[in-house]
């Protein structure tokens, strides 16, 4: 195939369907998990739970009971619609595992496993998940279950939706406990631990409790604890007999003020430090999105692997091909040749992918040897000498006279510069140069890469080193690769002791170095 003309193409067809239900639902998570609260969030979230997890049943229960040893159901998801609460004893159940601190699954047989649970034989379950809602200092408050006429599958996965779920869960839960106590200590605002104070419809500030001035230095400055347009609110609170609620942030924490009439003309507010339960919201958020960023991720992998995996066996299988039929000796020769060639590349492939799976296993070792930092330049031009003269490239080199040895691996050396070069070969259009420079920097040996290629935009340079990152990323994949190329790059020299970096100007080119200590 002479260069600009379309060969062919492959599909890669895969079935996202799983993945895209699991997207929608984290979706509609991160849209309610701040502004839903109550009787109303519990329910979505065993909702949302069970659709998710695709099970029958999920509930979220509170601890109660002297002991903390009977649950008592907040919200319940039976069959994709809202169940009544129950009331049950831990003594005998898969639950009483969850509470003790630990996620607990159970893919089938369930009733088999706990026989005296017989709750668990009037759902007809076989399959039970749960996770302990724990707050900030280690008590458990409650647990979250799902549960399901089937054998559970994808633990792992079950696990990272419980465990987001989970996150704000604890935070309602300590929000519903808390305005509960509130409830219980309006009667005796002395005895609150949060501020508590009763306002008239004209904003004059009729009573604090003791907690209130704990929170400033001087008595006439305690307006500065609420809103500043708490007035606004308290005689919007008094005219429509509606609760209302704000959040104000002072001295570095978050508080929220809820507002409640007790009269036609005042109404009582009580403060509470909300900062944990929004930093838990913030932190689900960021979970969805580095959820939604990997699940992109995987499915840009799968494609660009395949593509870059099947592409040589496509070239080497159709030159193999023609060369039943063909009698011409030199079209015989440069069959093979791009034959020859397109596995060479597919060895170099695999070889990234399997360079990858041992650096994220810790299993990357060096083989170190003194070596000739100009033979392994010599080796890998050589291998781009044919790209470089049907491209109409110049490719040159500069290495200093005295250039010392290297104490390295010649294998992996030779990888990175061999990655670097593919590069720069890849982006420089015909008629550009890409030069190799090789000299002495201190105790190492610096050796560059430079070309005239398309150059990489400023703001994008460091990610050119991160896995699977590709600079060209649209549909059209006009460059090529996996996208492992400058990562290995990255991890062979750091491993090394060196460093590796990167200049470049847009519609000029690029200069990649990297360094290797002297022996």
């Amino acid at each position: 195939m002479r260069e600009g003309e379309f060969d062919g193409a492959i599909l890669i067809v895969e079935d996202i369907t799983e993945r895209r239900k699991i997207e929608e639902t984290m979706e509609k998570i991160a849209r309610w998990v701040s502004a839903t609260t109550g009787e109303e969030f519990f329910r979505s979230l065993v909702n949302h739970l069970a659709t998710a997890l695709d099970v029958d049943y999920a509930f979220v229960g509170e601890l109660t009971g002297e002991k903390g040893d009977i649950v008592k159901t907040i919200a319940v998801s039976d069959h994709g619609e809202v169940g009544d609460n129950f009331i049950y004893s831990l003594k005998g159940t898969p639950c009483s595992e969850v509470v003790a601190g630990k996620f607990c699954y159970h893919p089938s047989d369930v009733q088999r496993r706990f026989i005296k649970d017989s709750m668990l034989a009037k759902m007809g379950v076989e399959s039970y998940m749960g996770m302990p809602l724990i707050d900030s200092e280690g008590r458990a408050l409650g647990l979250l279950v799902a549960m399901d006429s089937k054998e559970l599958r994808n633990p792992k996965l079950a696990k990272a939706m419980f465990q987001i779920f989970a996150v704000r869960a604890v935070a309602e839960l300590e929000r519903k406990q808390a305005e509960e106590r509130i409830i219980e200590l309006s009667h005796f605002p002395e005895k609150n631990p949060n501020p508590v104070f009763k306002i008239m419809k004209d904003g004059e500030i009729v009573y604090c409790n003791p907690a209130a001035f704990k929170n400033v230095d001087d008595p006439e400055r305690i307006s500065e604890l609420l809103p500043e347009n708490y007035a606004e609110l308290v005689e919007r609170v008094v005219t429509t007999r509606k609760d209302a609620r704000i959040e104000h942030k002072t001295k570095g924490r978050i508080i929220e003020y809820i507002i409640w009439p007790v009269s036609e003309k005042a109404v009582q507010v009580y403060g509470r430090d909300v900062t944990q339960r929004k930093q838990a919201e913030k932190k689900l958020r960021r979970a969805y999105e580095e959820l939604k960023t990997v699940d992109e991720l995987k499915s840009n992998i799968v494609a660009n692997v395949s593509h870059e995996l099947r592409t040589p066996i496509t070239i080497s299988l159709g030159a193999l091909e023609l060369l039943k039929y063909e009698d011409d000796n030199e079209k015989r020769r440069k069959l093979i040749a791009m034959a020859e060639e397109a596995l060479v590349r597919q060895n170099m492939i695999v070889g990234d992918l399997i360079d990858a799976a041992m650096m994220e296993k810790q299993e990357f070792k060096l083989k170190l040897e003194t070596i000739n930092v100009d033979h392994v330049i010599s080796l890998v031009m050589s291998d781009f000498r044919a790209v470089a003269q049907q491209k109409r490239i110049a490719l040159t080199s500069t290495i200093d006279d005295d250039l010392p040895l290297v104490l390295a691996d010649f294998r992996k050396i030779w990888h990175a510069l061999h990655n670097i070069l593919n590069n720069a070969m890849k982006f420089t259009e015909s008629h550009g140069s890409v030069r190799v420079t090789a000299k002495k920097k201190d105790d190492f040996v610096e050796i560059c890469v430079v070309d005239t290629g398309i150059g990489i935009p400023e703001d994008i340079q460091n990610k050119v080193f991160e896995r699977f990152y590709q600079l060209d990323s649209s549909g059209t994949r006009r460059f090529g690769g996996t996208g492992l190329g400058l990562a290995i790059v990255k991890e062979i020299i750091e491993a090394h002791g060196g460093e590796v970096d990167v200049e470049s100007t847009m519609g000029k080119g690029s200069k990649f170095c990297f360094t290797i200590p002297a022996a």
